[in-house]
């Protein structure tokens, strides 16, 4: 959630998802509803969005991970990808 220089809300958060599936399926679900089932917010309804990171540069590379961390990377995408396959045959 992001904050002006005097601390209040702006109205804009990021929310990050590991799968495109979870994206889609958030936009589909949330955009155009209230944040508060029942509760009309001060602005309106929720506007749900894929975020667009075209305006960063490319000088804002990522630093270079090592092969250990890279695995660990790895092996725990893939433990979260099983957790949500569980996850969503049990829903």
């Amino acid at each position: 959630m992001y904050n002006d220089e005097d601390g209040k809300f702006k109205g804009e958060a990021l929310v990050v998802y590991f799968r495109p599936e979870s994206v889609n399926l958030a936009i589909q679900m949330l955009d155009e509803t209230d944040f508060r089932l029942g509760q009309q917010g001060p602005l309106g309804p929720m506007r749900v969005q894929a975020a667009d990171f075209s305006f960063k540069s490319q000088q804002d590379a990522p630093p270079k991970t090592n092969m250990r961390d890279k695995r660990k990377i790895i092996e725990r995408t893939q433990r979260l990808n099983r957790y949500m396959d569980i996850l969503f045959f049990f829903w």
